[in-house]
């Protein structure tokens, strides 16, 4: 008897148990994610790599990736990164919407929408401006005209804008991430914060449906691609984090392997691809807590994560310096590469800091 009730336990502990991540597991996930995501952006620029269905479907692009898994050889890896790389975006963007309600909802201070988003972009402006400006100012000097056709964007993307611009200038490619962030935290203050699910959900279905309408009723590439350059195509990861931290929710292993079959199968039809943003955030989750019992592992993918967003903001820069040598030697181009954007990341954490205890020591003074 008591064997049989070990085993019924056992049985719903698996099926019922709502496990809440810590503050080290969503570091871990973020570890995970800017390291796939620096790898990404590095190796979808090389020649002959199967390119990603990021924010506009092609169906070829899945056929060339059968054609890698058949081909096997060493450039299985190169194409696997390159194609599925960027599905470390809906990650981050999953737990800036947990975090957002771990943060502000246990807490029953009312936050007024202007304070909200001081706070935010003040941070997100740290990060970016001391990188973009002096970019901007380096092409201008190097070009004359580039100060005069680009000042524009420079004004859109400090003011987090650059995505609303039907053809936006991108400044080193992934920075357009901090103005569909901030279009997110937006939504969050309006749809969410003290309020219940409802509107949120029925936004994420209206999205999903503007999506599919810009696919099969429009057909229109260019427009699909706004869409999802802005938040309209990352909403449902948003949507899960948020559900995710206010229901306790967390897929048990058997739960993530679902969820990754059904990523995999979403990959192969341009409308349920609207599905895989969020279905590769439930297949990933578990690895956080499966990590526990690689210490090593697990305390290396949480100090990455801790430097995440640093990381995120310096790797195209690095990118951009290497990209001449990367077809003569890519193994070495891509461990040089991943070195030096940690490096720079660290470095680049480490000024921020000294540079911000400088100005509260002078403002204490």
């Amino acid at each position: 008897m008591m064997f049989i009730y070990l085993k019924h336990e056992k049985r719903e502990f698996m099926i019922n148990e709502k496990y809440q991540m810590t503050l080290d597991d969503t570091l871990v996930l973020r570890g995970m994610s800017i390291l796939i995501i620096i790898l990404h952006n590095y190796i979808h620029r090389f020649s002959n790599v199967v390119l990603e269905n990021q924010h506009v479907y092609y169906p070829e692009r899945n056929k060339e990736l059968i054609n890698s898994f058949f081909e096997f050889d060493s450039g299985l890896f190169l194409d696997l990164i390159s194609h599925y790389g960027h599905y470390g975006v809906p990650v981050f963007v999953f737990l800036s919407g947990y975090g957002l309600v771990m943060k502000y909802e246990k807490k029953e201070v009312s936050l007024k929408f202007q304070e909200f988003m001081k706070r935010h972009a003040g941070k997100l402006w740290l990060l970016l401006l001391p990188l973009l400006i002096p970019h901007f100012l380096f092409l201008g000097i190097k070009d004359p005209s580039y100060f005069q056709e680009h000042w524009f964007d420079l004004v859109l993307m400090a003011g987090f804008a650059g995505n609303l611009h039907p053809e936006p200038y991108i400044f080193h490619g992934p920075w357009w991430f901090f103005s569909l962030i901030v279009q997110l935290y937006i939504i969050y203050y309006a749809f969410v914060y003290h309020r219940n699910i409802r509107p949120l959900v029925l936004l994420t279905v209206a999205c999903i449906m503007v999506q599919a309408t810009a696919i099969g009723v429009i057909r229109n590439t260019d427009l699909l691609e706004y869409f999802r350059f802005n938040f309209i195509g990352s909403v449902l990861p948003f949507a899960l984090g948020i559900i995710a931290a206010r229901r306790h929710f967390f897929p048990t292993g058997s739960m993530a392997a679902v969820a990754f079959i059904l990523f995999i199968v979403c990959c192969f039809n341009q409308y349920l691809w609207l599905l895989t943003f969020g279905l590769v955030t439930i297949a990933v989750l578990p690895l956080a807590r499966a990590l526990h019992s690689n210490n090593k592992l697990y305390a290396a993918l949480k100090w990455l994560g801790g430097i995440s967003a640093f990381l995120f903001v310096t790797h195209p820069i690095v990118r951009s310096c290497m990209l001449g040598i990367k077809q003569d030697f890519p193994c070495l181009s891509i461990l040089g590469y991943t070195f030096l954007s940690i490096l720079f990341a660290w470095e680049y954490k480490r000024f921020l800091v000294w540079c911000k205890n400088r100005i509260v020591f002078k403002q204490r003074e």
